[in-house]
C-alpha cells in the first residue's frame, strides 16, 4: 500500500485508540445498572468496532473503500430540552472502589468519546490518502454525535448541569458582536426629541467660512533664471556697437558734424569692442566715402578687416547665440 510515513503512523495511533474504546465499553455495558445506558453503550460499542474493521481492512485491501461506514447520526433534540442551571449537585471526589457506579460510566464514556473525536480529526488532516481521510472524518463526527448523545442522558439524570450566568450578562456580552455589513444604529429609529435637537447644515454659511484655497506663483528654476540674466546682458553688450555705427551714418548722410548734406567726414568714429567678446577688430575707424549717398563705409588709416556686420543691414539676428540658449 502506497502509505505515506506520516499518515501510516496516525492509522496506527487510531487503531490503537479503538481497541481502548471498545474494550472499555464492553467492560461499561457489563457493569452498568440502568437499562437506557447500558443500551446506549452497546450502540457505540457496535458502531466503533464497524470503523475498527473499515479501517483495518483498508490497510490490507483497497476495495473495502467501497463499504463506508456512515457516522453516527445527530441525536434529535430541540433547545428547549436542555436543563440548565444548578440543581443541588451532589458532591465529587474520586472513588477507589473496584467496580463503577452509572455515574462514574457515563462521564467515562463522555470523555473517551471527546478525546476520540479530537484525534480522529487531527488524524484526518495529517492523512494524504483520501480513502484514509474520509474513514477519519467519519470515525470523528461519529464520536462527537456519541458524545453529545452521552452528555444528553447525564443532563438527564443531572450528572451534567450547566452552570448559567445572568441573563442579561449573557446577552450583553454575545450581542456585542454583530454580522458583517449590520449597524445597530442604522436599523433603530432615533427618539423623537433627539430628531428635534440635532442641528441642520446651512450651506450658505458653510461656504462663506470656508477658506480658499491661495495660489502660489509658480516660480522658475534657479538654473533658468540666472541663465536668461545671463543672456539679456549679453543681448545688451552687443547692441552698443551697433548704436555707435548707427550714429556715424546719421551724420554721414547730414554731412558731417560740420552741418550740410554730401560732406565728407573728417572726424572717425571709434567702435568700442563689446563686452561680450565679439570677434572683429576694435581697433579699426571707419568713415564715410566721398558722395556716396547709401553711406557706404572705407577701411580708413588704420588697416584691419571690416566686420561683417558693417556690411549688412543691421537687424536683431546679427548677434551669435549665447551658449545654452537655442534660437
Amino acid at each position: 500500500m502506497p502509505y505515506g510515513a506520516h499518515e501510516t503512523m496516525e492509522v496506527h495511533e487510531m487503531l490503537t485508540e479503538k481497541i481502548n474504546l471498545i474494550d472499555h465499553f464492553a467492560m461499561y455495558m457489563r457493569d452498568c445498572q440502568n437499562a437506557e445506558l447500558r443500551h446506549m453503550i452497546e450502540n457505540h460499542l457496535n458502531s466503533a468496532i464497524a470503523s475498527y474493521n473499515q479501517l483495518v481492512s483498508y490497510t490490507h485491501d483497497y476495495s473495502a473503500a467501497d463499504r463506508f461506514q456512515p457516522a453516527y447520526g445527530m441525536p434529535d433534540v430541540q433547545p428547549q430540552q436542555i436543563m440548565y442551571g444548578l440543581r443541588h449537585p451532589a458532591p465529587q471526589a474520586p472513588h477507589l472502589e473496584a467496580r463503577f457506579d452509572d455515574r462514574q460510566i457515563a462521564a467515562s464514556v463522555l470523555c473517551m468519546h471527546k478525546s476520540s473525536a479530537k484525534n480522529h480529526m487531527a488524524a484526518s488532516l495529517e492523512s494524504a490518502d483520501p480513502n484514509v481521510r474520509h474513514m477519519l472524518m467519519d470515525a470523528s463526527m461519529t464520536c462527537a454525535n456519541q458524545a453529545y448523545e452521552t452528555f444528553l442522558f447525564m443532563n438527564r439524570q443531572g450528572y451534567y448541569q450547566v452552570p448559567t450566568m445572568d441573563a442579561h450578562t449573557a446577552k450583553t456580552y454575545l450581542h456585542s458582536y454583530q454580522p458583517v455589513g449590520y449597524s445597530m444604529e442604522s436599523t433603530q429609529p432615533m427618539p423623537q426629541n433627539m430628531q428635534q435637537s440635532v442641528p441642520q447644515p446651512m450651506p450658505h454659511i458653510m461656504q462663506q467660512t470656508m477658506p480658499q484655497p491661495v495660489l502660489q506663483p509658480i516660480r522658475q528654476p534657479v538654473a533658468q533664471q540666472r541663465m536668461e540674466e545671463e543672456a539679456s546682458r549679453y543681448f545688451d553688450g552687443m547692441n552698443a556697437p551697433m548704436n555707435n555705427v548707427s550714429q556715424a551714418v546719421a551724420q554721414s548722410m547730414m554731412g558731417g558734424p560740420g552741418g550740410g548734406t554730401g560732406g565728407v567726414m573728417h572726424q572717425t568714429s571709434q567702435v568700442a569692442p563689446s563686452s561680450s567678446g565679439y570677434a572683429g577688430n576694435p581697433s579699426a575707424t571707419y568713415r564715410p566715402m566721398q558722395n556716396n549717398p547709401a553711406g557706404s563705409f572705407a577701411r580708413g588709416p588704420v588697416p584691419g578687416a571690416i566686420p561683417d556686420y558693417a556690411r549688412q543691414p543691421i537687424s536683431g539676428n546679427m548677434a551669435p547665440n549665447p551658449p545654452g540658449r537655442l534660437q
